[in-house]
């Protein structure tokens, strides 16, 4: 019987040396990976640091000066009579770098200025008013358009007529008395416009 206890309480003695054993091994590895997430965090915070500075050194940085364009490549070798990329062309327009003159942009303001002095010849327009009525003129014509080539494609035909832009100004306009006025007043105009072409 003493021997058994004997043997009982070495066991036990073993076990729970064991078991410390363990816990400081555990104990040990739990320090070890603490150690290394702090290692990383700290240079993940060091790299912050360091994006930071870049950037700040980035936002400071001087701009860079203007080249300036020398006077030879404007206006070409003296003597020679060449002319440079921004030289004048004829009638003194500027042309561009292959030498093709820039097309002015179409505006209905000439038109607008005319049809509003025929309607009231002792008043006068401001300049921001031409161009809002410019941009009107330039916004329904561009509708006309893409409704009377849906008109087009829908009939299956590949000419553009006057019977397609009547129907659009009915389409855009309406059946009332705006959208007849409209067919009317150019049905007018297309039609003097057929006799001076064919009196010339």
């Amino acid at each position: 019987m003493a021997t058994r206890s004997r043997s009982r309480s070495a066991s036990a003695g073993s076990g729970a040396e064991e078991a410390a054993a363990k816990a400081d091994s555990d104990a040990k590895a739990a320090a070890k990976k603490a150690k290394a997430a702090a290692k990383k965090a700290e240079a993940a915070k060091k790299k912050a640091e360091a994006a930071e500075k870049k950037a700040e050194a980035a936002a400071v940085a001087e701009p860079v000066p203007a080249v300036k364009k020398s006077k030879e490549g404007a206006k070409g070798p003296k003597g020679k009579g060449a002319k440079g990329k921004g030289a004048k062309g004829k009638g003194g327009k500027r042309r561009g770098t292959k030498g093709v003159p820039r097309r002015p942009r179409r505006t209905f303001k000439k038109y607008v200025h005319t049809v509003f002095k025929q309607l009231m010849p002792d008043n006068s327009m401001s300049k921001r008013a031409a161009f809002i009525l410019n941009s009107i003129v330039e916004d329904v014509t561009e509708r006309l358009v893409r409704e009377a080539i849906q008109l087009v494609h829908a009939a299956q035909r590949h000419t553009l007529t006057s019977k397609e832009i009547q129907n659009a100004t009915k389409i855009l306009l309406g059946g009332g008395e705006m959208g007849k006025g409209a067919v009317t007043y150019g049905t007018k105009a297309v039609t003097k416009y057929a006799v001076t072409t064919t009196a010339a």
